[in-house]
């Protein structure tokens, strides 16, 4: 989002701003002619075609502490959600501030022991603040966010990492990393039937090698789709990738 962009929005809608992913997903939808309809993320034709595996996330709506997250033969159990720390300073209009915040969970399978996976989550931003009775003025200078997690799968320790800044409009792109195993991740803000982008991520897809293995849809309840073909030991870790996007939360306003 350039600086005019982050100007419009927090000059004329700073009284909706808790609420903006919402009212993108309701315009979306309201050009997709069908203002009852479930947004999905938007799939290419080769995901589309039926023979991809399909798994529907469940346990993520209304989550609360402590609630399993389950799909296809997955359990995403013990969830710890930690505390998310704030810190900033403001000097006259100029504004910084960052939000940390770690988190863990447990994949659970049949046939395979119990995976630790850690968490953790880093917000950075700089913004000028100006107000006065009748507006608010907040004009983003610069941002930057990470997250990443790490876990042992057969012996073999991975990474992921995903990071963001103000120049790539906020939305997270990275890779997982293990032995000689690299996957790489990147977000997609197309919802499916729409007319144009949304401003916040809706989904990722999950590429090796240059060829797509995996997708995770992170709006409304969620879910996860698997190649055709994939490896047992594949789909454990594309099931681990999803558990950390579908847990994460934003943590830039």
């Amino acid at each position: 989002m350039n600086c005019f962009g982050v100007f419009f929005w927090n000059l004329f809608a700073s009284p909706l701003r808790r609420h903006w992913k919402s009212l993108l997903l309701i315009c979306a939808l309201g050009a997709m002619g069908g203002g009852c309809t479930v947004a999905r993320m938007a799939l290419p034709p080769e995901m589309s075609s039926g023979q991809w595996t399909t798994w529907s996330v469940t346990g993520r709506q209304g989550f609360q502490l402590g609630t399993d997250l389950t799909f296809g033969p997955y359990r995403l159990a013990d969830v710890r959600r930690g505390w998310t720390t704030r810190e900033s300073l403001a000097l006259d209009i100029f504004k910084m501030a960052r939000a940390d915040r770690k988190f863990r969970f447990t994949l659970v399978t049949v046939g395979t022991h119990p995976q630790l996976v850690t968490c953790q989550s880093r917000a950075r931003w700089n913004e000028l603040d100006i107000e006065s009775r009748q507006w608010q003025l907040q004009w983003g200078l610069s941002s930057e966010k990470f997250t990443s997690a790490t876990f042992h799968r057969g012996g073999q320790g991975y990474s992921l990492l995903m990071t963001a800044d103000n120049a790539d409009g906020f939305l997270l792109s990275g890779s997982l990393i293990g032995g000689s195993r690299r996957w790489d991740i990147r977000p997609t803000r197309r919802l499916d039937g729409a007319a144009w982008d949304v401003l916040e991520d809706v989904g990722y897809f999950i590429s090796e090698d240059g060829h797509l293995i995996a997708a995770v849809e992170t709006i409304n309840d969620g879910a996860v789709y698997v190649r055709p073909g994939l490896s047992n030991e594949s789909r454990d870790l594309v099931a681990t990738v999803a558990g950390v996007l579908l847990l994460d939360r934003k943590l830039i306003r």
